[in-house]
């Protein structure tokens, strides 16, 4: 099933938060100067949160999502994007839990944030943080190897519950069998380009058909979502119109989610 949410600026990340089935994603509006937040209940399909602006209203950005917790830096200036500060928010509540200004953001652990820091003396020193914004030990120059790895081991098990698309040259040779079956149903497909995933009966394309306007040339971009077994189209959107290059990673998947942005200002979220 097809869920979409539209959102008033351009879509600039989404991160999952595996703990609670969540989904935030950052919203930034040029015209406004504002970053909005939104979160999506990715279980119940509802967007529980709309345009929730932190204390920073547009030098700001995502970190990471954990268990509820929504980690955020600011930047330096619009000039200088540098990530410093880390600021905790309930996305529950939309409450501001810590701030600790004058570190930035290293890692995540199961219950701590790792932060480093600049010296007087040029050097990095990192630091780690407990869930009330605490720092509770001072590293200096290295992170204890089994604190770094449990740190890193979280981030491979994010990384595991996600998929992506494989760039599928059509025009070579060992591919013709991908273009015999994705013209059964993606016909209007013009360029060999195309990004795939298959999930077993269903699959998913990301496909380009092409325009013409005179001597102006230019492409659309679509994602269809076939079902094998059933023969027939799950899902067909235009992501993109009018364009002059092919994108990379225009979809991936979250456990049994796929996302992908349309226009772009609209994210859709097709749960098998």
């Amino acid at each position: 099933m097809l869920h979409s949410y539209s959102f008033n600026g351009t879509i600039w990340k989404v991160r999952i938060d595996a703990q609670q089935s969540l989904a935030v994603v950052e919203v930034r509006n040029g015209v406004e100067y504002t970053a909005y937040f939104h979160i999506i209940d990715l279980i119940s399909k509802t967007h529980k949160v709309k345009n929730w602006v932190l204390h920073e209203p547009w030098l700001i950005g995502i970190e990471d999502i954990h268990n509820g917790v929504l980690y955020v830096h600011q930047y330096r200036s619009p000039e200088i994007p540098e990530h410093y500060g880390i600021y905790a928010y309930d996305v529950h509540s939309q409450m501001l839990l810590w701030e600790q200004p004058h570190f930035s953001w290293f890692k995540k652990t199961k219950l701590t944030v790792l932060a480093h820091f600049i010296t007087t003396e040029g050097t990095r020193s990192f630091v780690e943080i407990d869930p009330l914004g605490r720092v509770i030990q001072q590293y200096g120059d290295r992170v204890p190897v089994h604190i770094l790895q449990e740190a890193e081991n979280m981030e491979l098990d994010a990384f595991e519950q996600m998929r992506f698309p494989q760039a599928v040259l059509l025009d070579k040779p060992e591919n013709k069998a991908y273009l015999i079956f994705f013209k059964t149903f993606a016909p209007l497909l013009k360029f060999h380009y195309s990004e795939y995933l298959n999930l077993g009966k269903n699959h998913v394309l990301s496909y380009y058909t092409m325009n013409k306007n005179g001597l102006q040339t230019s492409m659309n971009n679509y994602l269809v979502i076939y079902n094998e077994e059933q023969q027939k189209k799950l899902c067909e959107v235009c992501l993109a119109e009018k364009v002059d290059k092919f994108a990379v990673d225009t979809f991936y998947m979250y456990q049994s989610h796929l996302f992908f942005v349309q226009y772009p200002n609209v994210l859709h979220v097709y749960s098998f």
